[in-house]
């Protein structure tokens, strides 16, 4: 796992999971999070919201554990976090 990997899954829980949102950051990391994934494939987004749209944890054969680190990764560069 990367050492972004985890601040990329808490914006994609924050964006997924939290619709009030008070502060300003989380606002704008919401906002960010969600242009991103109006970007994505269907199939993509669909996996990025079974994964971290519900707190109950879903199994997942290797392709979609790929699928997810592709998809982080391509968030972070995207949004600068690398």
């Amino acid at each position: 796992m990367s050492h972004y990997h985890r601040l990329v899954e808490h914006y994609f829980r924050l964006a997924l999971r939290s619709p009030r949102i008070i502060d300003d950051v989380s606002q704008r990391w919401y906002k960010r999070t969600h242009e991103r994934m109006d970007t994505l494939y269907p199939a993509d987004r669909v996996l990025l919201i079974k994964t971290y749209g519900s707190e109950k944890g879903l199994g997942f054969n290797r392709a979609d554990y790929d699928k997810i680190d592709r998809l982080t990764e391509s968030f972070a560069i995207a949004t600068g976090l690398i």
